[in-house]
């Protein structure tokens, strides 16, 4: 095994806390558009990590610990800051705004060490327990660029109060959602969804579009958890 694959899965890692951490200097200086689309960078790079760290087999606890840090400056902090933000620009008290983020970073941390007690992934298991943070930090980064290039005119101020709290909810619950692996693997699907996306930008955002799609992967778990619970 090349000695190289852990360090390089690691680059990757690191590379997932510094888009969050410049996403909030960035939120800081009101540049919000480039924000946001750092935090879906770090969608990207988290996704590549543990890729490379299960085709290597080179996945450790080390590595585990060293992504949900990661995972949760990028998703838990820095999302949950850019989503504050937005609801600034959109006249609520910045009391307000901060009551309706801090759910994000606090289901985050109990949703990563929840997590990290269970057995270290293979790559093959088919769902996760709970909405992956690395999900509800894209949801808020989709949802707010999709505002954005719409003026902030295209969700009402009580959708975007209430997302935050949601998705915190969907975090903490035993819901289980499909992993990204066994999502990726369904190639047929992938390439219907990816065209179809394609199609639909020229109508509308990008932003919009993905939003979408990743909104109807979390309704597919929360549909399929209803239908069980009312077939008990």
């Amino acid at each position: 095994m090349n000695k190289n694959y852990p360090v390089i899965a690691s680059v990757f890692t690191i590379g997932t806390l510094v888009a969050g951490m410049v996403s909030m200097v960035l939120v800081l200086e009101g540049r919000l558009l480039w924000a946001g689309t750092l935090i879906l960078v770090g969608v990207l790079a988290d996704t590549v990590d543990g890729k490379i760290a299960r085709a290597t087999q080179t996945s450790s606890r080390f590595g585990l610990e060293l992504d949900s840090l990661a995972d949760m400056v990028c998703f838990g902090v820095a999302a949950a800051l850019f989503a504050y933000q937005l609801l600034r620009l959109n006249q609520l008290s910045s009391l307000a705004s901060l009551v309706a983020v801090l759910p994000v970073p606090v289901a985050g941390v109990f949703r990563l060490a929840r997590f990290n007690l269970q057995p270290v992934k293979t790559g093959k298991d088919e769902y996760t327990l709970g909405l992956p943070i690395t999900v509800a930090g894209a949801i808020l980064a989709l949802a707010g660029l999709s505002d954005l290039h719409y003026s902030a005119s295209l969700f009402p101020v009580w959708t975007t109060v209430l997302l935050p709290l949601t998705l915190a909810l969907l975090m903490i619950s035993r819901v289980r959602f499909h992993s990204f692996n066994s999502v990726l693997r369904r190639k047929k699907t992938t390439t219907v969804v990816l065209g179809l996306g394609t199609l639909l930008s020229i109508s509308f955002s990008p932003q919009l579009i993905s939003l979408t799609v990743v909104l109807s992967y979390v309704g597919v778990g929360v549909a399929r958890a209803g239908w069980g619970l009312t077939n008990r």
